[in-house]
């Protein structure tokens, strides 16, 4: 985060902000309960606010233990492989049968992606490309507005968010809410049992919040649409880049692109050295002492600078700031850092990202080790390049490190 980046966020948010960059504050912030996640509390509201990532104590334990079912260990392995694999594989075999074999990784892992974020919703239709594209359409504006404080223009980007979400309602929402509506009506009355029931977010949420309106119900869909698909999305060039940089220094670990520990290595330190956004927001809701001797007061608003964090040589070792797949950590060090925050609110798009099990520990293939890894190894496999005389563009509208495009060709390599 630039100075610049720093100060056009503390004028969009109104107020004195103060940034932690330490990893070990960072962490003890996130893992306590005296502080609440405050980034959806501004102009990002009416688009996600109030949903699982904003809310403190009871109320957040008991949705996050209604919701944690759409990431069971089956769930999981239904996204990896019955979902994002045969998308990224027609993708990618449409690529090679081509004239030049290129493709944009963006759109490929995005569109990937939104099957899962549709079932884990529970959007129904979206089994199509032209679906798909609609709907990508749609939650590009609703990601954007949902980290609208790193915009630079965030009125226009608050708007255009609005607008998607409208029509994200009409188009998609409101026909799987009719349907659900339905079913969770005939279980009530015992028409249906529960395992007949759908095991995703809508159903979730009208079995369990009937007293809910529709657009708490809308919000909350919007943030699980966008958790579980924009991460990986802007992940995953990020990986491939520095992946191919660290390939080009070290030909001996060529061979270990088929090895899914070093691919799930690799995409969780690009994670740590590139996170999905500069910072996460916590308001202190009372006095509080940090270990290391900091007082912050209540009501005191606080930035948890995550590059800064995630590049902490305290927790990261003395070449924190380089990508290296073969860093381990110690402590209470995630291989990812903080870019999936910690404790209470870790992001549930950390399982779909890396998977449910340890990072690195990978003795199978028919295991799940998260959609990003599965990408990455489908990609090597068939012998993906950086396109030389179009290089990959970052976006300039955006104080998140995020690319425009990122055009890649594809072989098939045996």
């Amino acid at each position: 985060m630039t100075t610049r980046d720093a100060a056009a966020w503390d004028a969009s948010v109104r107020g004195q902000v103060t940034w932690i960059r330490s990893h070990a504050e960072a962490l003890e912030i996130l893992l306590s309960h005296d502080f609440g996640a405050s980034l959806h509390e501004g102009r990002s509201r009416p688009v996600v606010g109030n949903s699982l990532l904003t809310l403190v104590g009871p109320a957040h334990n008991e949705r996050r233990r209604s919701e944690i079912v759409m990431f069971s260990r089956r769930s999981l392995m239904e996204y990896e492989f019955g979902l994002v694999m045969p998308a990224v594989q027609e993708s990618l075999d449409e690529a090679v049968a081509s004239p030049d074999g290129e493709i944009d990784l963006l759109t490929v892992t995005h569109n990937a992606l939104l099957r899962v974020s549709a079932r884990i919703v529970g959007l129904d239709g979206v089994d199509s490309l032209d679906a798909v594209l609609r709907l990508k359409e749609l939650a590009g504006p609703l990601g954007e507005g949902a980290s609208v404080e790193w915009a630079a223009d965030p009125d226009a980007v608050v708007r255009t968010a609005l607008a998607a979400k409208q029509e994200f309602a009409a188009r998609f929402w409101e026909p799987a809410r009719r349907r659900r509506d339905d079913l969770v009506a005939r279980y009530r009355a015992g028409e249906l049992t529960e395992d007949e029931l759908p095991e995703d977010l809508l159903t979730i949420l009208l079995k369990k919040y009937d007293s809910w309106d529709d657009d708490d119900l809308l919000r909350e869909c919007i943030f699980f649409l966008i958790a579980s698909a924009s991460t990986t999305t802007h992940s995953a060039p990020h990986t491939l880049l520095e992946l191919t940089r660290w390939l080009e220094e070290h030909p001996e670990d060529v061979e270990k692109t088929t090895d899914l520990g070093f691919l799930q290595r690799a995409v969780s330190e690009a994670l740590r050295v590139h996170p999905p956004v500069p910072a996460l927001l916590r308001l202190a809701l009372e006095d509080k002492v940090l270990s290391t001797g900091r007082r912050i007061a209540a009501g005191e608003a606080l930035a948890l600078d995550l590059n800064a964090a995630n590049r902490d040589e305290d927790a990261f070792g003395a070449d924190a700031d380089r990508f290296d797949p073969h860093r381990t950590v110690g402590g209470r060090s995630h291989p990812y850092g903080l870019s999936f925050g910690s404790g209470p609110h870790t992001c549930p798009g950390r399982l779909v990202a890396l998977g449910g099990g340890a990072v690195g520990k990978v003795d199978r293939d028919d295991v799940n080790i998260g959609v990003l890894t599965r990408i990455m190894a489908e990609l090597f496999r068939r012998d993906v390049r950086l396109v030389p005389d179009r290089p990959p563009v970052k976006r300039t509208d955006t104080a998140a490190d995020r690319f425009a495009s990122f055009p890649v060709t594809v072989g098939v390599h045996q």
